[in-house]
């Protein structure tokens, strides 16, 4: 052990064996660990910058020798920064302590109680958080990583290479700003990182959370399940993330394809390529089409306005779909719910076919596809729609749908009922009508003979009781027992 206590001039060489420097005041000269496994430590030891490294540990400076050091394997301070080597390394971080290793040695040290800030040099670094740890870790010049399997109480910072952010803790991540030289500025879950990041080029998720971009003009491109490239005038490149969410500025998005949802922020929407989410798709922005579309969602799709011009649009939901307002032009429309079409109003004058298929009633539906074929289909029974005089071309998949037109029943059941209710109504008082004029016959008369099977007693003798009159001869009134088996009436 090697204890310098007061100022002096001396070049320090460990050996062969194990050997402790402590720097408890300035040496004028260096200091050397040789062999077997050597550290540094005491009060001239703050801030230190790896330099290089051999088989027998790193080489450096800060370490209160003016001539640096050299082969040293742990390092012991009680504050300042720790700056890796140039050819950059892995920095592991374990709560009270920490190592970093370029492959050819490893440096162990001390963050609680020691290093506060880790700064990558100028190559790629990549920072493991493997226990929760306090610190503030700094890329450096080459493109970095920092991983998340703990929970960092700090913030990391990409610098000029920029940096990407993973690891298992990362769920969530919200863009808030440019990046001051790379990338961009945000925040995390706060199991991730407590004090956010900037400059960080790429987000690699757990397939768990959100993407959140920044309140500016964005455009989302989709490359393969829950990935993509994130745009704003920088780029973030991302993986990970089944839902993502746009901003109250305008969002482009473009072939997404994603596990969770989509949401657009509420700013004016563009969307193109297909688009598939395993969750909801809200759009509570004004979407303007400028391709043929196709939206399948797992969960519900909410618009507020989509215009289409002459694109056609075709939606498919697991649960409902509110249209809010759709205007596809001389583009088709097909909306297509399992759950319901919620009320809102559409818009079209193709002369193809237009679809709408509900797996429960409509109502509240405005429908604007004036002669034009509009086929309702799915398990509802029931369209109560509402739109101009001139009325869709309407058809149906299942005869027995009920549709209803500004009140109107147009087909279904309840025409049916009520063509039969008519017939039934028409046939009741024509019966009551006749009866009327039987009975106003007073007596039993040849006339309701005939009406009741009786005829054949014409011109027989009259039994007993039996009256001859102007109408002919009759039987008793209350003779119940007819050739026809009809009662008397």
């Amino acid at each position: 052990t090697f204890n310098v206590g007061a100022a002096a001039t001396y070049n320090l060489n460990g050996g062969g064996g194990n050997d402790v420097f402590s720097m408890n005041a300035a040496l004028t000269g260096t200091v050397d660990g040789q062999g077997g496994t050597d550290s540094l430590q005491g009060t001239q030891v703050a801030s230190i910058t790896l330099t290089g490294s051999s088989g027998n540990g790193y080489n450096g400076t800060g370490g209160g020798a003016s001539g640096g050091f050299n082969g040293i394997d742990a390092i012991t301070t009680t504050g300042g920064t720790l700056t890796g080597d140039a050819t950059g390394g892995i920095w592991t971080l374990n709560g009270a302590n920490g190592s970093y290793s370029n492959g050819t040695a490893t440096v162990t040290f001390n963050i609680a109680g020691g290093f506060t800030t880790l700064q990558g040099g100028a190559g790629g670094d990549t920072f493991n958080v493997a226990a929760p740890t306090t610190a503030t870790l700094l890329g450096g010049g080459s493109a970095d990583a920092f991983n998340f399997n703990a929970t960092l109480t700090g913030t990391v910072n990409g610098e000029a290479g920029g940096a990407s952010i993973g690891g298992a803790n990362l769920q969530n991540v919200t863009l808030t700003a440019l990046g001051g030289t790379i990338g961009f500025n945000g925040t995390t879950n706060a199991s991730a990182v407590s004090g956010g990041f900037s400059n960080i080029t790429a987000a690699n998720g757990n397939n768990t959370g959100t993407l959140t971009g920044m309140n500016a003009p964005s455009s989302w491109a989709g490359a393969g399940s829950n990935a993509g490239t994130y745009s704003s005038t920088n780029s973030l490149t991302f993986s990970g993330f089944p839902s993502w969410t746009g901003s109250a500025a305008t969002d482009a998005f473009s072939a997404v394809n994603v596990t969770g949802s989509l949401t657009d922020g509420g700013g004016a929407t563009s969307i193109s390529g297909a688009m598939s989410t395993g969750g909801n798709q809200t759009y509570t922005g004004a979407i303007t089409l400028t391709s043929a579309m196709t939206l399948n969602a797992g969960g519900s799709v909410s618009f507020l306005s989509v215009t289409g011009g002459t694109f056609n649009f075709d939606v498919t939901a697991g649960s409902s779909i509110t249209p809010g307002t759709i205007n596809v032009g001389s583009g088709t429309l097909h909306l297509t719910a399992a759950g319901v079409i919620n009320g809102g109003s559409l818009i079209g004058s193709s002369t193809s076919q237009n679809v709408l298929s509900s797996g429960s009633n409509v109502s509240g539906l405005n429908v604007d596809f004036q002669n034009v074929p509009l086929v309702l289909t799915g398990s509802a029974n029931s369209w109560t729609l509402t739109g101009p005089g001139t009325a869709p071309q309407f058809g149906v998949t299942n005869a027995a749908t009920n549709i209803f037109y500004n009140g109107t029943p147009l087909g279904g059941i309840a025409v049916v009922a009520i063509q039969q209710s008519g017939s039934v109504i028409g046939s009741t008082l024509a019966e009551i009508a006749r009866a009327a004029l039987l009975e106003a016959q007073d007596t039993d008369s040849v006339q309701k003979q005939i009406a009741y099977g009786f005829a054949g007693d014409v011109g027989t003798t009259p039994p007993m009781d039996h009256r001859i009159d102007e109408t002919g001869i009759s039987v008793p009134k209350c003779f119940n027992d007819s050739r026809e088996g009809q009662t008397c009436k």
